[in-house]
């Protein structure tokens, strides 16, 4: 995604080249605005007509589809923590990855972690991981206890209901962080990790209002001149609610984007 702003518009915010490389592999479809982190709600409201007459985009009007039924959740025990395996020392690019069910076990989501290679397919997660402080929630973990974040709990539930199965790097998950040695290697893996992937989901958080919105209107005015973009975007101000939502989300803070 291209995002020329006007001459007004670039001092809306000095962050946008970070979305822009965040999205430049996005289509501009509902689909793409899920991989932003979009959840239902945020582009629910409102529904009305548009000043320029045209509907609002709904969840019920572009809805995603869910991706076929992962296999059914192993048997837990809820009083087993989950302790890591050592990534094979004798597999070059060794990284780990989880799948997330559709089914609740426990009333708890539930996770299968394996150990794959760079050479394989997966998505890779950015987000950020919260302040330590923040409630720590239990999910399964192969059949075991395993604590995540906040944060990072709303996006397995997004990811549960849209993207059951599909091989997921997670950094809080697939590296165990009690082993410092491990932890070391798969930071210095990073690039290769990031590069590597089949594609990157940017998580900003549980609702970022009017971003579905916002992004369908940066993708209308890659097609304009500076001067229609301008005239345009100063009538639309849901289009500069999304935009500030999107720029004022605390993903945008992490070290790893600042860098």
């Amino acid at each position: 995604m291209r995002w020329r702003p006007s001459a007004s518009s670039r001092r809306a915010s000095s962050r946008d080249s970070s979305l822009r490389g965040s999205t430049h592999e996005l289509a501009s479809s509902y689909r793409s605005e899920r991989y932003l982190s979009v959840q239902p709600g945020s582009l629910d409201a409102p529904r009305e007509a548009s000043r320029d007459g045209r509907r609002r985009y709904s969840t019920q009007e572009t809805s995603l589809r869910r991706p076929n039924p992962s296999r059914s959740p192993r048997p837990v025990d809820t009083s087993s923590r989950y302790r890591y395996t050592p990534l094979d020392p004798r597999i070059n690019r060794a990284i780990r990855v989880i799948r997330v069910h559709d089914e609740l076990v426990h009333d708890k989501i539930a996770c299968e972690i394996e150990q794959i290679t760079t050479d394989s397919k997966y998505t890779a997660l950015s987000y950020t991981w919260g302040s330590s402080k923040d409630a720590s929630e239990t999910i399964f973990l192969n059949g075991q206890r395993f604590m995540v974040r906040r944060n990072l709990l709303s996006f397995l539930d997004h990811a549960r209901a849209f993207h059951a199965g599909k091989s997921l790097w997670i950094d809080a998950i697939c590296i165990n962080q009690e082993d410092i040695r491990e932890k070391n290697r798969q930071v210095q893996m990073m690039s290769k990790i990031y590069s590597s992937t089949a594609e990157v989901f940017v998580w900003l958080g549980p609702r970022v209002d009017y971003a579905g919105h916002c992004l369908r209107r940066m993708q209308a005015y890659e097609s304009m001149s500076d001067t229609e973009m301008a005239l345009s975007s100063s009538k639309d101000s849901d289009f500069w609610k999304g935009f500030a939502a999107i720029n004022s989300a605390r993903y945008w803070d992490r070290v790893w984007v600042i860098q």
